[in-house]
């Protein structure tokens, strides 16, 4: 991952503000735009790729540091 993606997801991860769950809904919500276009057969949306990628790395980070918010 680039460092900037990871200080980004490190950022996230380390945010007292932001529940666990509200970062499981969005991966939810990221997965699905990204079905989405799948099945519509449309590019995938860079933007929604990165932030499932930052948010399932912040969400990996709380787990491994036993954070639960």
């Amino acid at each position: 991952m680039p460092k900037r993606l990871a200080t980004m997801a490190s950022t996230l991860a380390q945010d007292i503000s932001v529940d666990s769950d509200e970062i499981v809904a969005a991966i939810d919500y990221m997965d699905m735009k990204l079905r989405g276009a799948e099945a519509d057969n449309k590019p995938v949306p860079f933007v929604a790729f990165r932030t499932r990628t930052i948010l399932t790395a912040a969400l990996k980070l709380r787990r491994e540091a036993e954070i639960s918010m």
